[in-house]
């Protein structure tokens, strides 16, 4: 208000525009693990546990943004993923809806 064009007991309406909407793929927080400032996931893939290394974004609540690494439609693991190894042998268990 340099110029002092504002006064006590003015108001004004304001619109703030954002980024329009945007798909980004997430995954639980519980996917993520990380070693030496790298973040990783584990994809099931053939029986096996696969590490695959991914770029993180934004962390909102429990998901965590992935930017590359993993695209929509990926299986990731999120449960026990501190015990894996990469190429451990694994069993999904499918979730009855």
């Amino acid at each position: 208000n340099k110029d002092g064009l504002l006064k006590p007991g003015m108001f004004a309406r304001v619109e703030i525009k954002t980024g329009g909407e945007e798909e980004v793929t997430v995954v639980s927080r519980d996917a993520l693990t990380d070693r030496e400032g790298l973040y990783f996931v584990f994809m099931a893939r053939d029986g096996k546990a696969v590490r695959q290394q991914v770029k993180i974004g934004r962390i909102i609540d429990q998901l965590v943004e992935i930017k590359s690494g993993v695209v929509p439609g990926q299986k990731v693991i999120v449960t026990n993923v501190n015990k894996l190894k990469d190429q451990d042998s694994i069993n999904i268990a499918d979730k009855e809806e």
